[in-house]
């Protein structure tokens, strides 16, 4: 439900996955061209969506040749995907000087701020950071989230491996880059569940896997019966899961389930849209935060990201918070909103600018939780 409804790119990664698995079993001969080129623009939809996004065309070259379509059909489709998706990636690595940009790879570029962020992300966020009970609430919330996926379909993975084993390998393989994600594509409130969207190209995989099983196993009128249940029972419960969305699909959740039902989902805090008509036109703020980013473009203020390149001086150890303040000015940047979140712990625990200088910046106002401040640098 999450990696859907919030209207994110695991929505498109998803239905890549799954127009591509249509297109590789729809037809098995090895001559149909239709079909590769299906294969590959499906894919080319998930390699466009987000970066790890690229492992979906490649599992769908596999995918071809494990059904015995042959290294051709494989060769085609790989093509087919390098000219929708590739030109993007060619652009990254002409512009910014990585593919991937910017996400550390080798010895590519990468823009030093947001790879230091990431990496505190990662310290802070990732799996190798989780003990036993987040492993068991994490599991916990995938099987109320997924009930068949998380049955039938782990089972098929392995019982069908032979036939239907592309799709085990694309659920394995979407499953480890979830698992290597985790520290990045966590919610900076440090909500680890938020990650969990990432896994839904490898829930579509075993969707079909469990529907596989499930037709085999429902031989007979008893068959069909229990076969039948246990899909209803499945079913219903995804309903149960939608219908208390955004609330977490975990056995509290759903012992909560007329509560949640009916609660309204708190509306987001966008103090920062007043700003405009308390600051003048042309004010430049420094902020970590994207979404006011977004939000505040062509509205006369202008929000300056922490990892601009304009701003890279921030992280430059050679420079006191004192010069840091003083370039900020100088570039026309007289305003700090500083946020209490993992971006803010990251900067004042990590960045002397934000640690030792704070102290001297005056107070302008904040968002009503308090969550947000918003400073002016002295000397502006």
């Amino acid at each position: 439900v999450w990696g859907t409804a919030i209207g994110e790119e695991t929505g498109l990664t998803a239905l890549s996955a799954a127009a591509m698995i249509w297109a590789v079993v729809e037809d098995d001969s090895e001559t149909n061209w239709r079909a590769m080129v299906l294969v590959g623009l499906a894919g080319a939809i998930g390699a466009l969506a987000r970066e790890y996004g690229v492992l979906i065309p490649a599992l769908g070259c596999i995918a071809l040749v494990w059904r015995g379509k042959g290294w051709k059909s494989a060769t085609i489709s790989g093509a087919t995907a390098f000219a929708v998706a590739g030109p993007w990636y060619l652009r990254n690595a002409i512009r910014c000087g990585n593919p991937f940009y910017s996400n550390r790879l080798g010895t590519f570029y990468v823009n030093p701020m947001h790879a230091r962020m990431i990496d505190y992300y990662r310290e802070q966020l990732g799996a190798s950071t989780w003990d036993a009970s987040q492993w068991l609430k994490v599991s916990e919330n995938l099987v109320c989230s997924a009930p068949l996926q998380c049955t039938l379909g782990l089972v098929a993975a392995g019982w069908l491996i032979r036939k239907w084993g592309f799709l085990s390998v694309m659920s394995a393989a979407m499953g480890a880059v979830w698992l290597y994600s985790i520290g990045f594509t966590a919610s900076v409130n440090s909500n680890y569940w938020y990650a969990e969207r990432v896994l839904t190209p490898a829930l579509v995989g075993l969707s079909v896997l469990g529907g596989v099983l499930a037709a085999r196993l429902g031989v007979g009128k008893i068959g069909r019966g229990i076969c039948g249940g246990i899909v209803l029972v499945g079913l219903g419960w995804s309903v149960a899961a939608a219908t208390i969305y955004p609330a977490d699909a975990s056995w509290s959740g759903f012992g909560q389930w007329r509560e949640n039902v009916v609660a309204r989902r708190p509306g987001f805090d966008s103090w920062w849209a007043q700003l405009p008509e308390v600051l003048p036109a042309g004010t430049r703020i420094l902020s970590d935060d994207a979404y006011i980013f977004v939000g505040l473009q062509n509205s006369g203020v202008e929000i300056v990201p922490v990892w601009s390149p304009e701003v890279e001086f921030i992280g430059d150890a050679s420079l006191t918070p004192a010069d840091v303040r003083r370039r900020l000015i100088e570039h026309g940047i007289r305003f700090v909103i500083f946020e209490v979140d993992l971006n803010g712990r990251y900067l004042s625990q990590q960045v002397p600018f934000y640690r030792e200088d704070i102290g001297s910046w005056r107070l302008l106002g904040h968002s009503s939780d308090k969550s947000a401040w918003i400073f002016e640098l002295p000397g502006g």
